[in-house]
């Protein structure tokens, strides 16, 4: 073989190796100098030759931080399940592993694109407040102006805001430009008595009663492994979750308890928590579930086979765990 030709392999080897070091493996143009004995600039010579010379290609497509065949896979399990022919629209988000904020940023950014193709100028957005709900906060660019951002389950202080849980509604109309209708108590009461008399109020009813008129619904799940009641003043005692799992539920949606399929399970929780209730959550016409991670599984499915999803954002740890849980006998 000719000298020339040596050369020209030796030379595809190298561009190969610093491309792969550096688009691949994330390496510093200075840490693959360091490791072929190269000046940094060389480094960057062999970058631009490779691609140049077709080593490196970059393309522009749809972003690829959603998994397309898990949702493919998750969208006919799921619409094969009892209410799930109300299921529209399924998400899966990558679990990047990088972080858990990143994670929840990616979820959000999705829960916000899915917002932007249902939600109408001038119509009524209605969100249960919680952490989960909290990234959507840094895209509301993405949504069009509703009319009204209304709560959906006790808010605890009124007018609050913030992206730490309860005040999620309140910043979001406070970004979107729009009018917050506030339920201005806490979404959990320490006694049923309590709990009856806030119910009563009639600044409470007037806004349960917006909320049950919402044109699109933004809410999570929660798995049995906490309930914090959004920041209320009564946390649901690890106690009652033992409770409830041995009475079939999953998990809870909106402060409700519910089984596999979905239904609600009675716990003494009920008489606590002020908010719209499982049937009028069903009479809004565009229902977002966002909810992650494996130990909401359970409690996703039981969602969507309940009908009380149209629209659902999850990720590829949920997901798997939802088709793995279909395929054991």
């Amino acid at each position: 073989m000719a000298r020339g030709t040596d050369d020209e392999l030796q030379r595809e080897h190298l561009l190969q190796l610093v491309a792969r070091r550096y688009w691949l493996e994330g390496r510093t143009q200075q840490e693959v100098a360091d490791e072929l004995s190269f000046s940094r600039v060389s480094v960057s010579r062999l970058l631009d030759e490779g691609r140049r010379r077709g080593v490196v290609r970059i393309t522009v497509g749809e972003p690829v931080d959603r998994d397309r065949e898990l949702e493919r896979l998750l969208t006919a399990l799921l619409r094969r399940r009892g209410g799930g022919r109300a299921l529209r629209t399924c998400r899966v988000v990558q679990s990047l592993g990088r972080s858990q904020q990143a994670d929840q940023r990616l979820a959000g950014r999705e829960a916000a694109r899915v917002l932007a193709g249902v939600l109408e100028p001038a119509s009524r957005f209605g969100i249960a407040s919680s952490r989960t709900m909290a990234p959507v906060l840094g895209f509301t660019a993405l949504l069009p102006r509703p009319a009204v951002v209304v709560e959906l389950l006790g808010s605890g202080r009124p007018g609050r805001r913030g992206g730490g849980g309860a005040g999620v509604g309140a910043e979001a109309a406070h970004l979107l430009g729009a009018r917050h209708v506030d339920v201005p108590t806490p979404f959990v009461h320490r006694t049923a008595e309590r709990a009856a008399v806030a119910r009563r109020r009639h600044v409470v009813q007037e806004a349960l009663e917006v909320g049950c008129r919402a044109d699109v619904a933004l809410f999570g799940a929660g798995s049995l492994q906490r309930f914090d009641g959004t920041g209320a003043h009564a946390p649901v005692a690890a106690q009652a979750l033992a409770e409830a799992a041995q009475d079939g539920a999953v998990g809870h949606l909106l402060g409700f308890f519910v089984d596999r399929a979905g239904r609600h399970v009675p716990t003494g929780v009920d008489a606590l928590r002020v908010g719209i209730g499982l049937d009028q959550l069903r009479g809004v016409p565009r229902r977002v579930l966002l909810a992650r991670g494996p130990e909401r599984a359970a409690v996703i499915g039981g969602a969507v086979a309940a009908g009380l999803v149209t629209d659902l954002v999850t990720d590829t740890a949920a997901a798997a765990a939802v088709l793995a849980a279909a395929a054991r006998p």
